[in-house]
Parts: structure tokens; C-alpha cells; sequence
């Protein structure tokens, strides 16, 4: 709830919001939970801001696209930026076509960048800790790379499925 409350915050451009980078990492750790339980978000949207309005899911994806951008700063931002738009891909709402056409290039923009390999953080240790082995290492980089759902989903599938979604939705909403 505080990740969603921050959230609204910054869209309605509150004077004591988290910074954008800070925002980054909220909307990452919301997409991971939305993804894996599509309902969390139903007991979390909408958020009322009294000051500011009410922060629904269309303002959400707002903001998902606002901050794709700043997402893409640094050594993982490739991997931020293509959860962010597994998890627009995923969620059942009516897009606008400037909204579609945003997801769409983004979606373009990380297919056509992406890299294959999930860069590992680099943690210190203190030499009294136990060290483990480079090969140990890059095993249980393999392991949590494999179990990733960013790093295991194909974007260009799922924009297919996306398309497709979007063209019957169009096809019901014209007969």
C-alpha cells in the first residue's frame, strides 16, 4: 500500500514525493507482485488522494510509461524496462491508441537493445565472510535467471498475444 500511496504521489507531482529513482524501484517490486497475483492490485487500486484526486489503474500505466525512460538508467535497466512492459502487456484494460502505440515502441525499443545474459549485482563482503566459489556463483546466477520471470519471458510472443487481445477487443467493440 505505502509503494502504491508513493506512486500517486509523484503522478499528481506531490511536494514531498519520492524521487523518480525511488519511484523506479516501487514500480518494479508492484510489477513483480501484479504479475504474479492479478488481484493484489484490485484490493490496491483505487488509491484516494485528498488533496489530489484518485489514482486509478489507467493512472498507473501512466506512470509506467512516464518512467520507462528513467528505468532504463543503469547496468539492469534493459531488464526494469522490459518488467515494466511484461506487466502493461498483461493487465485487461482499454488502451488508448496513443497508450498502445507507447507500449508498442517500448516493447520495440527493449527487443531491439535486449541482451542475453542477466548482468549479476555486485555484493562486498568482509574477508571474515564466507566466500563463495566463482563456478558456485555463476551456477546460482544460471539457477535465478532461469527462474526469473523477466528474464524467462519472450516479449516478442507476448506483444503477439497482446495484439492479438487488442484486435478481437476491436473487432466486439465494432459489431
Amino acid at each position: 500500500q505505502m509503494f502504491i500511496r508513493a506512486c500517486a504521489s509523484n503522478h499528481f507531482g506531490g511536494q514531498d514525493c519520492d524521487p523518480d529513482r525511488v519511484i523506479v524501484l516501487y514500480l518494479a517490486a508492484l510489477a513483480r507482485v501484479f504479475l504474479s497475483d492479478p488481484r493484489v492490485m484490485d484490493t490496491l487500486l483505487p488509491v484516494v488522494q485528498l488533496a489530489s484526486g484518485t489514482f486509478h489503474r489507467e493512472n498507473l500505466v501512466d506512470l509506467y510509461l512516464a518512467k520507462f525512460q528513467v528505468a532504463g538508467n543503469g547496468a539492469h535497466g534493459l531488464m526494469l524496462q522490459k518488467l515494466y512492459m511484461m506487466f502493461l502487456l498483461s493487465i485487461p484494460m482499454s488502451h488508448s491508441h496513443q497508450t498502445t502505440n507507447e507500449v508498442l515502441e517500448n516493447c520495440t525499443y527493449i527487443l531491439r537493445n535486449r541482451k542475453d545474459s542477466l548482468l549479476p549485482y555486485s555484493v562486498g563482503h568482509d574477508e571474515e565472510d564466507n566466500i563463495i566459489d566463482v563456478g558456485d556463483y555463476d551456477v546460482l546466477v544460471a539457477q535465478h535467471m532461469q527462474a526469473d520471470i523477466v528474464s524467462s519471458t519472450d516479449l516478442s510472443l507476448a506483444v503477439q498475444i497482446w495484439q492479438r487481445k487488442l484486435a478481437a477487443l476491436h473487432s466486439e467493440t465494432v459489431t
